[in-house]
């Protein structure tokens, strides 16, 4: 009997609306996470569509330029009034507007399949490497991009290696044979001698400073740029670019590039 009596009783209101209320809030907010991050969605679509369109009103702009200036050179040539310093200059302007034409062309070829992709262009993707310079043994720049072509664009990031890829330049006199040598084993010397091993240059090796591998996550694309210097001696060949993302379905994909620089 004691023991009931030391127990103690709380009353608690009954609020039936107040919890209906609370419900109803959380359920607002997340309505209106879902519609905010939907818009937001929709808005880059917009603005990627936008800006294929500007280039390709550039793009038809670059052709209409060069079909004048082309139409131009023919009547000059015929009329032979075109000095030859002109006649250059008029070359050199054709080739300028060509090769713009031609990243305006690449630019407009990623953003369509940015926007509607085939089959076989999706996923994470190494989409080019660019390599600016003028010649060996001076500071070369590269622009690399990483696109993602997927129906829906969720977050992708991992981590990119770039590896030069070339060998060291030789440059060795052959020994001269003895009177009693045996000509296969000087034969087989010399091509001892000549051998010259493929290397493999990192980053870091080629004195870029910060963290490696470049880390990268993005949802449509992702540009990554910086400059780097090739050692003396080194005769390189190609780039090799590997990605890797990371979670629980990591893939890793790798394209090579011919070693071919740009002028700036």
């Amino acid at each position: 009997m004691s023991s009931v009596q030391g127990q103690r009783l709380r009353v608690v209101e009954h609020r039936p609306v107040r919890r209906l209320v609370i419900l109803a809030a959380i359920a607002l907010v997340i309505v209106g996470a879902f519609m905010a991050g939907a818009h937001w969605g929709q808005a880059q679509t917009e603005q990627r569509l936008a800006e294929a369109a500007a280039i390709s009103r550039a793009h038809d702009a670059a052709l209409e330029r060069i079909a004048d200036l082309e139409r131009t050179l023919a009547d000059e040539k015929l009329a032979n009034t075109v000095e030859p310093a002109a006649d250059e200059a008029l070359r050199t302007t054709i080739k300028e507007l060509r090769d713009q034409l031609a990243d305006r062309q690449e630019e407009l070829r990623f953003y369509r399949q940015l926007m509607a992709p085939s089959r076989t262009q999706r996923g994470l993707r190494i989409e080019r490497l660019d390599l600016v310079g003028t010649d060996v043994g001076r500071p070369v720049q590269y622009r690399l991009m990483l696109s993602q072509v997927v129906d829906r664009h969720d977050w992708v990031q991992g981590k990119v290696r770039l590896e030069l890829h070339g060998s060291m330049a030789v440059d060795v006199a052959a020994p001269e044979a003895e009177p009693d040598a045996d000509p296969s084993t000087v034969a087989a010397a010399n091509d001892d001698g000549a051998e010259n091993p493929e290397r493999v240059l990192s980053l870091t090796d080629l004195g870029v400073a910060g963290d490696y591998p470049l880390e990268f996550r993005f949802r449509y694309f992702q540009d990554f740029s910086g400059t780097f210097s090739v050692p003396e001696g080194f005769v390189p060949a190609r780039v090799v670019v590997t990605a890797v993302t990371s979670g629980r379905d990591a893939k890793e994909i790798q394209r090579s590039f011919g070693w071919q620089l740009k002028e700036g």
